[in-house]
């Protein structure tokens, strides 16, 4: 996450930015899905999105107003993911 509120997704061998999202959240966590296609960004305010890795375009927005006290979880086929609250609250 950069000062300008953008995440970048680079290339691990040799360090060159391959996508640049800027979700209209702050992010405080980032979760790749199984196959990689995904990335699912969840806010402090437990607000999430979910970005196409390829495109670097947003697939869906999901508001929240719960505080998230462990990173997002993608089921393992990645056709839906889990969100843990302070609240005891399990999302999915």
């Amino acid at each position: 996450l950069s000062t300008d509120q953008h995440v970048g997704l680079w290339d691990a061998e040799n360090g060159s930015l391959l996508r640049s999202m800027k979700p209209s959240l702050t992010p405080r966590s980032v979760s790749f899905s199984p196959e990689g296609t995904r990335l699912l960004f969840q806010a402090q305010t437990g607000g999430s999105e979910v970005w196409d890795s390829g495109s670097g375009q947003i697939v869906t927005a999901l508001p929240g107003n719960l505080t998230s006290v462990v990173p997002p979880l993608f089921s393992p086929d990645g056709g839906s993911f889990l969100t843990a609250h302070f609240d005891s609250s399990i999302r999915v």
